[in-house]
């Protein structure tokens, strides 16, 4: 089995559901095998592109533009927020609990295709979307590079953020559970 088939067998474990439940939920089977046997290929994955994606808060609008063009002219494919045209604050009604949990699962979908994460955290600020996003960058394995030099939190804080992901998951895997019912 290739890594990326690995992956999505551990993630679908992680959610409590098997292979074809979690495709059902709108993944294309088809598309996915494709994908993972391009990306196992040696000479496609030697030739490919570095993946980078772009992890932070959506009000650092300035910094998402900006990091966007850099990585691109720096040749690589670069995977982003679904829209940063408007904070999560700006928009809304429009992201309800409901959607926020969705938007958030499929961002850490494109950090399972990413080689590197960067994470935009303008004047230090990492919230707690971005906090988990860098600790499922880090359990894959994947290179986490920082706009601005990290201040290594205090362990209470790394606590926090250990227990703020836990509080997430679990509430994260039980809507996915009802979705499925």
């Amino acid at each position: 089995m290739n890594g990326i088939l690995e992956l999505e067998h551990e993630f679908a474990a992680l959610e409590g559901l098997t292979l074809e439940k979690a495709y059902s939920r709108g993944v294309n089977d088809a598309n996915r095998v494709n994908a993972a046997a391009r990306l196992a290929d040696p000479i496609i994955e030697s030739t490919r592109p570095l993946i980078v994606c772009l992890c932070g808060s959506t009000k650092f609008r300035a910094a998402f533009d900006r990091a966007m063009l850099d990585e691109t002219l720096a040749g690589k494919i670069v995977l982003s927020v679904g829209c940063h045209t408007q904070s999560d604050a700006e928009l809304g009604a429009q992201i309800t609990p409901a959607i926020k949990a969705q938007l958030d699962e499929l961002h850490l979908q494109k950090i399972v295709l990413a080689d590197e994460v960067l994470v935009l955290n303008v004047d230090g600020y990492v919230g707690a979307s971005t906090r988990r996003e860098v600790w499922f960058a880090q359990k894959l394995g994947k290179t986490v590079r920082w706009l601005e030099p990290l201040v290594a939190p205090a362990p209470a804080v790394m606590a926090a953020w250990f227990t703020d992901w836990t509080a997430w998951r679990a509430t994260a895997t039980e809507a996915a559970r009802r979705r499925l019912r």
